[in-house]
């Protein structure tokens, strides 16, 4: 009677395994390894603490080894149903923080034909990039969510948990999405932040050219102020590019903004100090009317053996005099919404990753023009080298009378100043790569107008500091990064 029985409970194993593996028509595991090891010298451009050590700020030298394992299982159930999921872990050499921890940064069911021929959904966590990236591209409140590594910009938790409709009526595009960045699981949803957004794009039959337009809403319910008034911003876009000859491609985009904006619950986006007599001060809300634009172009060399490519880029976000000021009715300072596009290894991480020792620095992301000029050689099928200088500067400066409330002393100069990166890379073989990046970061002359930040005071952060032994100084260093890494994929 026990062995009919096992044999029983044996047939139907087998018999649910193999209904299992027949409703899977194809399933494909594949995955990458990233080693880096990063050298990094005044990210914060503040003077050094005393005896080597390291602010959490980033103000020391920092020299660690950084390892990021990615496995991707695809799954195709049916010729319509498919799902990905994909599993991460990344860690600091030698953390002991969630040193063995796995996450999921991507983990979402592809419908397609959904009732509709041309519809697919997609549901879960998911990539969602419009573009270039510049307004779409990255959940940036999500990044290094388990606090692992200390280079932020390499994190792979950078999806959205969304909800996403495609239609596709070729060569017209339909996409929307909503997605929820934050969920407090409170009763009422009062502090969540949610966003939704649709974008219109056709693809035209010559010159590889394509348009789009788009609206994005993001509503911070979690910033709602005082007054009553929700952080909401809205914003309008189009996108286009082509190559008007087979060897140069142009590409522009343009974007305003409207909404909310209070710079007690928006702190890190606006220059001056961010303690609590700020903030009381601070808390009246303020009509957002913002612009930015990317404008630029390459030529590829096509006749030479080493195969280089020239290119410019204007980039502009717009920016307020006087950003910390609640006097003023309107703010024109732009909101980075869910930007993935980075062109600076550097500079365009400072205020949103890391905060600069300048106390009335504003993020990198709003009040910024750059002026940029790239270039890519292969001396080698294998080898390739990228390189890129650019020119950084206020969109609106800062001066003495811009400053009742909380503000420099003085007027201070538009030159935040220039950045090179360098990137070498070695396709050792199809699967392995090595690469080397180096990058410098030279402050302009609006830092050397800067006084350091007031120690003295535990509500602006001087606690900390005084503790380390750090005095008042300029917040003018340069700042410079090198970063080996081999990955592999499989």
């Amino acid at each position: 009677m026990r062995k009919l029985m096992m044999f029983c409970i044996v047939a139907v194993a087998v018999a649910v395994t193999v209904s299992a593996f027949a409703a899977v028509q194809n399933v494909k595991v594949s995955g990458d390894l990233a080693l880096r090891n990063l050298n990094r010298k005044s990210f914060d451009m503040g003077p050094m603490a005393p005896g080597g050590v390291v602010d959490p700020n980033g103000r020391d030298d920092q020299h660690f080894l950084m390892n990021t394992a990615r496995v991707r299982i695809d799954a195709d159930l049916t010729d319509n149903v498919s799902t990905v999921v994909r599993l991460v872990n990344e860690r600091d050499w030698d953390s002991a923080v969630n040193t063995y921890q796995v996450g999921v940064d991507t983990a979402y069911v592809t419908l397609k034909e959904f009732f509709y021929a041309p519809l697919t959904l997609t549901i879960g966590r998911q990539p969602i990039w419009w573009g270039k990236g510049f307004v779409v591209g990255s959940n940036g409140m999500a990044w290094d969510p388990a606090g692992s590594i200390l280079a932020n910009e390499y994190t792979s938790f950078t999806n959205f948990d969304a909800v996403r409709a495609t239609l596709d009526y070729a060569p017209w595009t339909v996409d929307s999405f909503y997605s929820k960045l934050v969920n407090n699981a409170t009763a009422t949803n009062e502090d969540d932040v949610d966003v939704v957004g649709i974008n219109v794009g056709y693809k035209f039959a010559e010159y590889n050219a394509e348009s789009e337009a788009y609206v994005v809403n993001i509503d911070r319910h979690g910033l709602d102020t005082t007054d009553g008034d929700p952080q909401k911003t809205t914003t309008f876009g189009l996108r286009g590019s082509m190559d008007p000859l087979a060897n140069i491609s142009l590409w522009a985009e343009g974007d305003y903004q409207i909404g909310h904006y209070n710079p007690a619950f928006m702190a890190n986006s606006h220059p001056g100090p961010a303690g609590a007599v700020a903030l009381a001060v601070l808390n009246t809300t303020r009509e957002r009317k913002a612009w930015a634009c990317d404008v630029g172009g390459e030529y590829r060399f096509s006749d030479y053996a080493w195969k280089p490519k020239l290119g410019g880029e204007y980039i502009l976000y717009s920016g307020d005099s006087a950003p910390w000021q609640h006097s003023n009715s309107t703010y024109r300072g732009w909101d980075p919404v869910l930007r993935g596009k980075y062109d600076t290894a550097i500079h365009e991480f400072q205020g949103r990753v890391y905060r600069t020792y300048d106390e009335y620095d504003p993020a990198a992301f709003t009040n910024r023009q750059q002026f940029a000029i790239f270039g890519v050689i292969k001396p080698l099928d294998t080898v390739a080298v990228n390189a890129r200088y650019t020119h950084i500067r206020l969109h609106k400066g800062l001066g003495a009378s811009d400053s009742p409330d909380f503000g420099p002393p003085t007027s201070r100069s538009s030159h935040i100043g220039d950045e090179v990166d360098a990137n070498l890379t070695y396709d050792y073989t199809e699967d392995v790569q090595f690469g080397l990046l180096g990058a410098i970061f030279l402050p302009g002359k609006y830092y050397d107008g800067g006084t350091g930040r007031n120690f003295t005071s535990p509500a602006l952060g001087g606690g900390l500091v005084s503790a380390m032994g750090v005095t008042d100084g300029k917040g003018n260093k340069t700042a410079s990064s090198l970063v080996g890494t081999v990955k592999v994929t499989f």
